[in-house]
């Protein structure tokens, strides 16, 4: 960041108003001295010129010098915290004394960020061999509940839908974790919409039957350009929290009749209040339905958010309170 010039006077007159008090004080003591001795006006008037214009020439030569520094100040600070090759050896008095200090920072500040960087690294190597891991387990439990569905039925329900949502929480533990990098994981193609959705809706299938709610899935025929894999995710977060938050309703999944490419989901459940509506997607955050309902993380709807934003897409909603909740995903390509 290269700064202008004319814009460094105004600091550097400033910084000189020392030198003008000393300067206006010796300007007195010609000017009494030239009247106590009786001296002509002219060589007052030459010795003041003489002295103010030294004092500005000096001052200008300075105020290059000045300028000069600013300049290689803001090339470090551009550099900073990338590199600090362009710091000078030769630096003397108080400049060698801030370059010190500024080495001194930046070699503290690499070793936390490397010290940091390293703990970062081997916590997300750990917790994604975890995610990995836990489906190991979750994996074989379904096919010992599949394999005995005939005893028991009801215990058995109540079994599948607590390994589904076992199994969601440690997709979003993953998810969340590979958040920073996600994008290098994406591929682009034209997927079926639909598709996506009626695989999604069906693996909620036992969530459904348990809350007693019904579903309206309008067929419908959509080619987005998107990820297939994370978009997936996205749906199936949205899917989940209409199942969660509603009992004995509807979930209604259809396609925008105004607006191109946005998917609805639906929901006749208890809504969300107005002022939490313009937060929602931010870390951590659960409106007052969160407070109700402990369990709440608001995990989701981040994760859900920050992910349709890195594929161009985007998310809104309209809700109100008691009567239901519309989740709007925009496909559209910005």
């Amino acid at each position: 960041m290269k700064r202008n010039p004319l814009t460094l006077i105004n600091p550097y007159l400033r910084s000189k108003i020392l030198i003008f008090i000393v300067l206006a004080f010796f300007v007195l003591i010609f000017s009494i001295l030239s009247f106590l001795f009786s001296l002509p006006f002219e060589i007052l008037s030459y010795t003041i010129l003489l002295t103010l214009f030294a004092a500005f020439t000096g001052l200008c030569i300075e105020f290059y010098i000045y300028c000069k520094g600013i300049q290689k100040i803001d090339v470090i600070m551009d550099s900073i915290p990338h590199s600090i090759d362009n710091l000078s050896d030769d630096a003397k008095g108080l400049e060698q004394g801030y370059e010190n200090c500024i080495k001194k920072f930046y070699r503290s500040y690499t070793e936390t960020a490397e010290l940091y960087e390293r703990k970062k690294n081997d916590t997300l190597d750990y917790f994604t061999l975890w995610t990995h891991q836990i489906k190991t387990p979750l994996s074989a439990l379904k096919a010992h509940v599949q394999a005995n569905s005939s005893e028991n039925s009801e215990l058995i329900s109540v079994i599948n839908r607590e390994l589904l949502k076992i199994e969601q929480y440690a997709d979003m533990a993953l998810q969340f974790i590979r958040l920073d990098s996600i994008e290098t994981d994406f591929v682009f193609s034209k997927v079926d919409l639909f598709q996506i959705v009626k695989s999604s809706v069906k693996k909620f299938a036992p969530l459904f039957i348990a809350s007693k709610n019904t579903l309206h899935l309008n067929e419908f025929t959509a080619s987005v350009l998107s990820d297939e894999k994370w978009l997936s995710f996205v749906i199936e977060q949205i899917i989940s929290n209409a199942v969660k938050y509603t009992k004995n309703g509807k979930v209604l999944v259809y396609m925008d009749e105004d607006k191109e490419d946005v998917l609805v989901i639906e929901d006749t459940g208890i809504g969300i209040l107005p002022e939490d509506i313009q937060r929602l997607g931010e870390k951590g955050f659960t409106g007052c339905n969160g407070r109700i309902h402990k369990k709440a993380s608001g995990l989701g709807l981040y994760l859900c958010k920050n992910i349709l934003t890195m594929l161009g897409h985007s998310l809104s909603f309209a809700s109100v309170s008691g009567k239901g909740t519309k989740v709007f995903i925009n496909l559209h390509k910005k």
